[in-house]
């Protein structure tokens, strides 16, 4: 009986998470695929608000998506005659993980503030979390990267969710510290 309590408790929390993702890749096409980037991280955060209010969002969504596009692009053109472009898709690979991390701590920053940021503030301080456990933010990226190179349903299903888990996890930690 204990034991299908826990598998109970598992399933609705993987329910939860996947409900998660469909709604930030809902968000994300809905959006345009170019400029959802932002919002649907903000709706996995507060799936029961209306949109994001912030300035500049979709210009950093399309900044976001077009760095994808070109990191994607370069993996696919990697050849042993073309070395020069290895070196560009790790450049770009990791200016993706700096961007996509920017992005959730930008929907983090709004969520541990409880009194109203002007956008630049919002933007800077979001800046500066970046920094704050770094290497446990890319390592999570780039495990959530071979994730979807292994299996990309579950990249798809998952992977957004668990992600902004460990960014509310890691910034709780930082709180506390």
């Amino acid at each position: 009986m204990k034991n299908k309590h826990k598998l109970t408790t598992w399933l609705d929390q993987f329910y939860k998470i996947v409900a998660s993702s469909c709604q930030f890749w809902w968000t994300l096409l809905k959006n345009g695929l170019i400029y959802g980037g932002l919002d649907g991280i903000y709706k996995m955060k507060f799936p029961n608000s209306k949109h994001l209010k912030l300035s500049n969002k979709k210009f950093l969504s399309f900044i976001w998506s077009i760095l994808i596009i070109l990191t994607m692009t370069c993996y696919q053109l990697i050849s042993p005659k073309r070395d020069f472009m290895a070196i560009i898709f790790i450049s770009l690979f990791i200016l993706t993980l700096f961007v996509t991390i920017y992005l959730y701590q930008i929907v983090e920053v709004i969520a541990l503030n409880e009194k109203m940021l002007s956008d630049e503030e919002i933007y800077a301080q979001a800046f500066v979390r970046i920094w704050y456990q770094l290497f446990l933010k890319i390592a999570f990226l780039i495990i959530g990267v071979l994730v979807a190179k292994l299996n990309l349903i579950i990249f798809i299903c998952c992977l957004p969710k668990i992600y902004s888990i460990i960014i509310n996890k890691l910034a709780k930690t930082q709180k506390l510290l």
